[in-house]
Formats: structure tokens, C-alpha cells, sequence
């Protein structure tokens, strides 16, 4: 009889753990988290290293959202300055980057969807093109 109560208990315990997925939270964080984190030129190159995909814009002028105008953007960013932008699944450009002292991010040739100031919050990357009057765009690492 004694058996029983500590096998139930992990019985339901297993239960309820297995049951819980984890969801990859994809809700942008607020603009607090962003503009919170201070980094270096440097440090802020070494943060982008790795695959982005595109989440969200939000237009500079309008204010207005859209959530599907870059659906299938990623961005690589390698070191030795060399960024693979692909969309729809198929790699579009390879080109050059660097970062500045701004945190301005430089591209050659331009990728608009990498215009302005770069912040972090977490694993999500912000370009804030919108203080350029573009768009802030909206990235997840990948």
C-alpha cells in the first residue's frame, strides 16, 4: 500500500511536466528592453554574429505595422565583415558590413532593412531606421 502513494505522485508529477511544451515566445519586447542595453561598437558587432530572421516593421512615418512585407528575410552576419541576406529561403545578396561608433550599422550595398541605430533585448535585434524616417525593423536570432 505504501508503494502506491509515491508512484501515483510521480505518475501525475511526470504527467504534468510532460504535458507542458515550452512555446518560443515570438512577442516583441517593449522599447525599454532595447534602448536599456548599452553596448560598444564592438560589442554590438559581436552580438550580431549569427542567423536573424525578420519578425516585424513599423513605418517611420505612418507609425503603421506591417508583418509581412519582409516574411522570409534572414540575415547572416559572419565575421570578416560579410552579411548573407536571404529571402524566401534563397540567399539574395552577399554583402559587406560594418558597425560604427553610433551603432549605426553600414552595408555595401545598402539593405534598407538594416537602416539605423542597432539595439538588443534578449534575442531580438532592432534596426531604428525609424528615427531616418524608414522603419524600424524587427529580428528574432535564429
Amino acid at each position: 500500500m505504501h508503494i502506491r502513494k509515491p508512484f501515483g505522485t510521480l505518475l501525475i508529477l511526470c504527467l504534468l511536466l510532460c504535458g507542458c511544451d515550452k512555446k518560443e515566445d515570438n512577442t516583441i519586447p517593449d522599447n525599454e528592453c532595447f534602448f536599456s542595453t548599452t553596448l560598444t561598437a564592438d560589442e554590438t558587432s559581436n552580438r550580431l554574429l549569427g542567423k536573424w530572421e525578420w519578425r516585424h516593421s513599423i513605418h517611420g512615418w505612418s507609425g503603421q505595422p506591417d508583418d509581412e512585407i519582409n516574411k522570409g528575410l534572414t540575415l547572416e552576419f559572419k565575421p570578416g565583415g560579410v552579411l548573407i541576406v536571404t529571402r524566401s529561403g534563397a540567399a539574395a545578396q552577399t554583402v559587406s558590413w560594418s558597425i560604427h561608433a553610433d551603432l549605426n550599422l553600414t552595408t555595401e550595398p545598402n539593405i534598407n532593412e538594416t537602416w539605423g541605430p542597432v539595439y538588443f533585448c534578449n534575442n531580438w535585434l532592432l534596426f531604428q531606421g525609424g528615427v531616418t524616417d524608414g522603419a524600424n525593423n524587427y529580428y528574432n536570432r535564429k
